[in-house]
């Protein structure tokens, strides 16, 4: 189907009309100045018709022009018609050329967008990931930091405690030293009294001698009976000194029982540097040193009742000074 003019036939008879009484001629290109690109069988066809209509000679071409430029307008439309599909094809050859690429690109586009997706998956498994190991270092660091700050606490206590110790086990120290002084002092008290009373009575014993030789015979009398209780008191001196032989004896385990307590101190100043073993130490000491005392307090005592009794029977015997 034809396509219709690019400009009516009223509209062309305006435009003649209007050249014509502007004293123009109606050539085909004066017309087309006015009317634009009409074809030029269009052209021919209005003008003949309006000329026609007026009268008017046909100012045209003769027909052997006419056709031959007819022939060459053709000739021309083809040509650039053929042109026209030639471009035509090129640029539908470069356009599915680059509608390829594009598609190709595309293609690309998208398995790159695929493979940072997987990346960016992979990522956010590693960042949680690490935010699961940061979070359980930070963790570990806590516990870490109060484990230290208990194990100072502890440390500290322990430090006090021992301090404390040292000082109880110097202030023992100190006491038993007092003490092994008295104990010491005793001794030595009770060792010069039992020489004291020895020498007493063999004092006594020579002057009761004497005396004997100077009595009379009535006296003799009186001295058998005298000699008798001196027998007697020679006995109980002869107790006595068995008593004061196992007082020695129980001072020589006393003196044992004073190297044991040596030997208790010595371990006592090495446990100072433990302070757990320290504590067992002392209450073994302490033990040691009470039942030292005890014994030492039985000695003493069985010592004065020895000395006492003595002199009760030397005084009940009245032997002569």
């Amino acid at each position: 189907m034809p396509r219709p003019p690019s400009i009516t036939y009223p509209e062309f008879k305006k435009v003649a009309v209007a050249l014509t009484a502007e004293g123009k001629k109606l050539t085909f290109q004066a017309l087309r100045q006015h009317v634009g690109g009409v074809s030029h069988d269009v052209l021919k066809r209005y003008l003949d018709q309006f000329q026609q209509e007026r009268g008017l000679p046909n100012p045209g071409m003769p027909e052997t022009v006419l056709s031959g430029a007819h022939a060459l307008y053709e000739q021309a439309r083809q040509d650039a018609r053929e042109e026209v599909q030639h471009e035509y094809e090129v640029l539908t050859q470069a356009l599915e050329v680059e509608r390829q690429e594009l598609q190709d690109e595309r293609l690309n586009l998208t398995s790159a967008a695929a493979s940072a997706a997987g990346r960016a998956e992979a990522l956010a498994s590693q960042v949680e990931l690490l935010q699961s190991q940061n979070q359980r270092l930070q963790d570990d660091r806590d516990q870490l930091r109060e484990s230290l700050i208990a194990q100072q606490e502890r440390h500290m206590l322990l430090l006090q405690q021992y301090q404390t110790l040292n000082e109880q086990l110097v202030n023992k120290e100190d006491s038993l030293r007092e003490l092994f002084g008295r104990y010491e002092t005793a001794l030595a008290n009770s060792n010069e009294s039992a020489r004291d009373v020895e020498r007493r009575f063999l004092k006594e014993q020579d002057l009761a001698r004497q005396s004997v030789v100077t009595l009379t015979e009535e006296s003799k009398r009186e001295m058998a009976k005298s000699r008798a209780k001196l027998d007697e008191a020679l006995q109980s001196v002869a107790q006595w000194k068995e008593r004061a032989e196992g007082l020695q004896r129980e001072l020589n385990i006393q003196a044992s029982a004073n190297s044991q307590i040596d030997m208790v101190l010595s371990a006592l100043s090495e446990v100072k540097s433990l302070v757990t073993e320290s504590r067992v130490e002392s209450s073994q000491s302490s033990g040691g040193l009470q039942e030292c005392l005890q014994t030492l307090h039985h000695l003493i005592s069985a010592m004065g009742e020895s000395v006492n009794a003595m002199f009760d029977k030397l005084k009940q015997e009245d032997i002569p000074k």
